[in-house]
């Protein structure tokens, strides 16, 4: 907390850590929002995905960044469902 206090308007880009992770983020930076780019779609991304469905969508960002961050399987072949 010594260099980012707890108040700090954060971003945090491309998030693809644990749930666990995110919890303790959001409870600890209350105006924390946690970015997501294509990765959510990766067949091996399960773990994103939960994250994902667990973020409030006021803390959640829908990150783009192409062509750097290609979608699982190429650009638009498929669409995930969140919620299967």
């Amino acid at each position: 907390m010594d260099t980012c206090p707890p108040v700090a308007q954060v971003h945090v880009h491309c998030f693809t850590s644990s749930l666990e992770m995110a919890q303790q983020l959001l409870a600890t930076f209350p105006n924390l929002c946690l970015g997501f780019t294509g990765v959510v779609t990766f067949k091996n991304a399960e773990e994103v995905r939960r994250v994902v469905r667990a973020v409030p969508l006021d803390r959640l960002l829908l990150e783009t960044d192409g062509p750097y961050m290609v979608r699982g399987g190429g650009w638009c072949e498929r669409v995930v469902n969140l919620d299967s």
